[in-house]
Order: C-alpha cells, then structure tokens, then sequence
C-alpha cells in the first residue's frame, strides 16, 4: 500500500469511529444501525466490516477510546497541588456530571463489560484506581481526617459517592421517571438542578 493509500485509509477509519462516537452515544449499539454511521462518515457500511470485523467490534472499540480519554481528564484535577480538597470535589463532580450528561451509554457499557470480565477494562480501571490513590486528592484527605475537619472516611467511598450520585440517575432513568411520575424533560430538568447539591451531598457525608 503506497503512503497515499495509507493515508487515505486512515482517515477512512477515523471518520468512521468519529460517526460512530456520535451515533453510540445518542442512541446505544442496539439501535445504531451501520448504515447511519457509514452515512454520516460519507462511505459504506461494507468498510465498517472491512476495518472493524463489525458493528459490535466498533463499539467496544470506540467505547474503550471514550472511557481512556474521559479518564485522561480526572489524573489533572486530582493531582493539582494549587486546589484545594474541597475544589478538587467541586472539579471531579463536574466531569462525572459532564460524562452523565452525555447520555447513559458509556455507563451502561463499562457495567456490562465489568459483568462479562473484559480484562483491558479492568486494568484500565486498576490503573486508575492506583493513580487515584497515590494522588495529591487521597493525600489531602488523610490530612484533613488527622487534623479532625472530617470523620475517617476512605477515599474509595467518595470517589463512590461522587460516581453514584451522578451517574446511577442516568443508568436508572427510565424507572426513576415512571417512579417520579416525570415526563422525559422534567427529569432531565431536575438531573440539571442536581448539580450543585451534589456537591453539597458529597462533602456533607465526609462530615
């Protein structure tokens, strides 16, 4: 394949992983259809088969790529020396919003890829535990635990507190909005409203 060729069928390849972020995420593998990515991509859907033995092939992969980056983007706010425990809090609630905000389909394929024991999953999530833990964040937690401002809560339960309370609204929605006895825009509504008491929520559990 001469150098043209290849780069030409590159960028084939990350056209079609582009529109499939975009399809993935609005509407989950079920009702993605390949012809809609290879439309959106402006080629065919016979080269999705080509570079990615098929549909649910480029899911995972286009998913575990969505997962690495949003990850990429927690390792800075809890290493920051400059901010405090309490922003670093504020911070990472706000990219877990972020992430609920985009829908409940990078969620739900993380829980069942955890469920079928997908390997690279659970090390990408080990790396990042470990580095959670090693981080400037963890450390300032133990400080304020021994000069007694907060009661002897683990790291691990508040990086759980600020996943839970943002992203199981999202896994959870279709129940939580018969349950509520909400229209599809009153819930997204209140999940909106949620923001900054979240916030609240996670630091008044640390006290």
């Amino acid at each position: 394949m001469s150098t043209t060729d290849k780069s030409k069928s590159q960028e084939t390849e990350g056209r079609i992983k582009e529109a499939a972020r975009e399809v993935f995420l609005a509407k989950g593998p079920a009702n993605a259809r390949s012809w809609e990515i290879a439309n959106l991509a402006g080629t065919n859907p016979a080269l999705i088969n080509y570079y990615f033995r098929n549909k649910d092939k480029l899911y995972q992969i286009v998913m575990l790529e969505e997962l690495a980056v949003f990850l990429r983007t927690i390792v800075p706010i809890v290493s920051d020396r400059s901010t405090s425990l309490e922003k670093k809090i504020e911070l990472l609630v706000e990219r877990y919003f972020a992430m609920a905000d985009m829908g409940p389909h990078l969620p739900l394929f993380i829980m069942n890829e955890m469920f079928k024991g997908h390997s690279g999953l659970k090390n990408q999530i080990k790396k990042m535990r470990n580095q959670l833990h090693r981080s400037e964040m963890a450390e300032q937690l133990r400080e304020a635990i021994k000069a007694g401002k907060y009661r002897n809560v683990s790291f691990s339960e508040v990086i759980i507190n600020i996943i839970g309370l943002n992203i199981f609204p999202i896994i959870a929605a279709p129940a939580m909005q018969i349950m509520g006895g909400l229209s599809e825009e009153e819930y997204n509504r209140m999940l909106r409203d949620r923001r900054q008491r979240i916030y609240d929520w996670v630091l008044y559990m640390l006290k």
